[in-house]
């Protein structure tokens, strides 16, 4: 007979999964954006925008329901997850506010305004960052850094998320998200 537990956990990480192939390729379009050079850049950014402008919100629910979930099925998992993860979830959380914003005011701004290009670098850094930092969390999990004694989290708020392992991950999720952007650019760009 299969636990409830094991029923949430599989809905976790399908809805993980699927923010990682949906809201990953949004963060990925936006390092492209924040990477695009030469006199097609603008273009480029057009592009991205454009292939984003429909979705981007709505990849977010994804990790909403994961986050959710974690909270109510398991929450002396999410206390100390959060508690030891402290610091990369916030910036994370940060990353993903000044993204968005960043977002949609260089995307409706008028594009010879330099506020408008300083959003677009906004844009582009949250774009860069968040991922990595998400990274640092999912690589920080399977370290056993976070523990806990008597149902409190014990190490610190350093512990676990500073080791190579972690810091490794953070770089593959941003190189993992940059290249799901990239395969599905390819079926949004045209040629001139």
């Amino acid at each position: 007979m299969v636990h409830s537990e094991f029923i949430i956990a599989g809905i976790m990480l399908i809805g993980l999964m699927i923010y990682t192939l949906l809201g990953g390729a949004d963060f990925g379009g936006g390092v492209w954006s924040l990477f695009a050079r030469g006199p097609r850049a603008r273009q480029q950014q057009n592009t991205i925008a454009n292939a984003l402008a429909p979705v981007w919100e709505a990849n977010h629910v994804w990790l909403i329901l994961v986050i959710v979930l974690l909270f109510t099925a398991f929450p002396s998992a999410f206390a100390a997850t959060m508690t030891q993860l402290h610091i990369p979830m916030t910036l994370v959380l940060i990353g993903i506010v000044l993204r968005g914003s960043a977002f949609v005011f260089q995307r409706y701004g008028n594009p010879a305004d330099a506020a408008t290009r300083r959003w677009g670098l906004v844009f582009g850094i949250a774009s860069l960052l968040t991922p990595f930092f998400l990274g640092i969390c999912l690589g920080t999990l399977p370290t056993g850094e976070i523990q806990l004694v008597n149902g409190i989290p014990i190490g610190g708020f350093f512990a676990g998320w500073l080791t190579p392992f972690a810091l490794s991950c953070g770089l593959f999720a941003q190189a993992l998200f940059s290249f799901l952007a990239a395969v599905y650019l390819t079926l949004e760009a045209r040629e001139d």
